[in-house]
């Protein structure tokens, strides 16, 4: 039983009967009610409490709305951040490398190449056939035969050049002799274009190799010295 009830019960059980009124209520009998609740000590309190409690009930409500506001608060869309990877696509400046690379005619035994009698000359430097470049290029474009190719297996025939045999022979050719060194390569390239290699189907280096000089490791020193001087120019 709360403390207003209780009061309005002693209220009545203390006061006297009276007259009822019209409306079924004595005017006195109110206005006694109203001035004995003011003065019940307990109803006094209540009313002192009554602001404080609705200003409780103010501020508890605040605080409710404040957490169903922050339940309720639509989160913030998640906004995934990509990583944009530009792909930088550079720019490939191919260096003008070794001709000996370019393409098969300047590897291979047959073929005009695009060296020129100096380039040639370069090749030859600190050789014994330095100076003999012009000779090589006029023997290419007579027999067909790589410039290259021709310096390559005299290198390699003469230790660079430098013992060849007997005769100005410079290309490994035993038991024959020549006028000059220039004699000596335009042989070179009679032999390499006639009958025996190159109309005989000879026309690799490998298969060159297999009849010049029997053994396994010519070609491969043929070429070797091939890629070395074409280097040498570039």
């Amino acid at each position: 039983m709360c403390v207003f009830t209780y009061a309005l019960l002693v209220i009545t059980m203390s006061l006297p009967a009276v007259q009822l009124g019209e409306n079924g209520i004595s005017s006195q009998y109110v206005n006694d009610t109203r001035t004995f609740v003011k003065s019940f000590p307990d109803t006094q309190r209540l009313m002192a409490y009554q602001p404080k409690m609705k200003k409780a009930q103010i501020n508890s409500k605040k605080a409710t709305k404040k957490v169903v506001k922050k339940v309720v608060k639509k989160p913030k869309p998640v906004v995934k951040k990509t990583r944009v990877i530009k792909h930088v696509v550079k720019k490939v400046v191919v260096k003008k490398v070794s001709r000996a690379y370019e393409g098969r005619v300047l590897m291979t035994a047959f073929g005009i190449s695009s060296y020129t009698a100096a380039n040639y000359d370069t090749m030859l430097k600190g050789t014994g056939l330095a100076g003999y470049g012009d000779v090589f290029k006029k023997m290419e474009l007579k027999y067909g035969v790589n410039g290259l190719f021709a310096i390559a297996v005299a290198l390699h025939e003469s230790a660079l050049g430098n013992h060849p045999l007997k005769g100005n022979n410079y290309f490994g050719m035993i038991g024959m002799h020549f006028d000059s060194v220039s004699d000596n390569i335009y042989y070179f390239g009679h032999l390499m274009s006639g009958g025996l290699y190159k109309k005989a189907g000879l026309t690799t280096i490998y298969s060159i190799g297999s009849r010049y000089c029997v053994g396994n490791t010519w070609p491969d020193r043929v070429l070797a010295h091939m890629r070395q001087r074409a280097h040498m120019v570039h």
